[in-house]
């Protein structure tokens, strides 16, 4: 396996291959992915967050970057071509109708 393939399961600490889908039980079940070792070493025996192997559309998360009002700032990688990028998730069901409204306008 090419060294920059070489991953680890965020839940069960299993070896596999980065962004395919970690085969033991547990992590199956809440759909956990492999990370690159990198990733996974940075945050010792837990990940800072539960949303971290798994998968978003086309995006693994694979580590926290930061949070704010609105959500929270995650490292991605796309995949099949392990591109990094930043996505935000954003937790809207906790704000008040007008915060929405004014993050909206702060995109126009």
């Amino acid at each position: 396996m090419n060294p920059r393939t070489i991953g680890r399961c965020p839940l069960c600490d299993a070896d596999g291959q980065t962004g395919k889908p970690c085969d033991e039980r547990a992590c199956r079940k809440h759909g956990v992915h492999y990370i690159p070792l990198a990733d996974h070493d940075r945050f010792g025996t837990e990940p800072p967050d539960r949303a971290i192997g798994r998968r978003i559309a086309k995006y693994l998360l694979v580590d926290t970057l930061g949070h704010g009002g609105f959500g929270v700032v995650y490292k991605a990688l796309q995949l099949p071509i392990q591109l990094p990028t930043a996505l935000k998730r954003l937790q809207l069901e906790k704000r008040d109708p007008a915060a929405i409204e004014r993050m909206i306008r702060g995109f126009e």
